[in-house]
């Protein structure tokens, strides 16, 4: 499997899988979580520090108590974190 390129516009991966690729599961909703945000500085400390992990924080539940979907709003960003 080849992973899905970044759509127009800096969201999510794209693709079609059900459920993240949870084949048993009775939802087959999608999160987007925007990474247009993400700097290049951002992705070359990455690439030198193997110890560095790019964090986010959403909410799951979505406001009919089932898993989120659409895009996240607002949403708070990104931070690397040491947490490797």
């Amino acid at each position: 499997d080849q992973p899905s390129p970044v759509k127009p516009g800096g969201t999510e991966p794209g693709g079609n899988a059900p459920a993240a690729g949870q084949l048993n599961s009775a939802w087959t909703r999608r999160l987007k979580i925007p990474l247009r945000d993400i700097s290049t500085e951002t992705i070359k400390q990455i690439l030198v520090d193997s110890s560095l992990v790019l964090e986010t924080k959403v909410p799951g539940t979505g406001k009919d108590g089932g898993p989120n979907c659409a895009t996240v709003k607002p949403f708070s960003g990104w931070h690397l974190s040491g947490n490797a």
